[in-house]
């Protein structure tokens, strides 16, 4: 009788673990659709209207205007070499923004060495700059800040990405030699 209600028991979670099993199928398949909407939604990214304008430097999108007003290097407060890249950005959206995020949104910074290519880590500077990270810009709002960053490395050149949102392909690509 034991065995009985043991081979009961263990069948009764096999079954349970295929039902289980075929969920996560279902998953994977939705899974699946997301990336496929993520894929047409590149395909749109592509057809955009954002742009960047190399002989004045600027990135526009629906979101916004972004300038880089000029790139330095410094030093972190703990020494380490780093980078400030000084911007202009105008908010295009119909409600207030953090200037943080809407920065973020728009480009990503990368140092590219012989081997890698990474994404850089933000840098906490000593002096008493504005980097106006933190303000909320008004729609149509205009202001100048500071977005710095760690270097790996004090020599390679640094690529700044410009994308639609924090999410999409980058629609064009800045390199800034050191």
């Amino acid at each position: 009788m034991k065995k009985i209600a043991l081979f009961g028991v263990t069948a009764l979670a096999i079954i349970s673990l295929a039902a289980c099993s075929s969920g996560n199928s279902s998953a994977t398949k939705s899974s699946g659709k997301a990336t496929t909407s993520t894929s047409s939604s590149k395909k749109e990214t592509a057809k955009s209207s954002a742009k960047w304008d190399d002989a004045t430097k600027t990135f526009t999108d629906k979101d916004g205007i972004l300038k880089i007003d000029s790139v330095e290097k410094t030093q972190d407060y703990d020494g380490k070499p780093s980078i400030k890249v000084n911007f202009t950005i105008t908010n295009k959206k119909d409600k207030p923004e953090n200037v943080q995020m809407l920065v973020k949104s728009m480009m990503n910074v990368q140092q590219k060495t012989a081997n890698t290519t990474n994404d850089l880590e933000y840098a906490i500077l000593m002096d008493n700059s504005e980097n106006h990270l933190q303000d909320n810009l008004n729609p149509n709002g205009t202001i100048s800040g500071i977005y710095s960053y760690v270097l790996d490395t004090e020599t390679d050149p640094i690529q700044i990405q410009f994308m639609e949102n924090m999410f999409s392909e980058p629609v064009a690509t800045y390199e800034v030699s050191l």
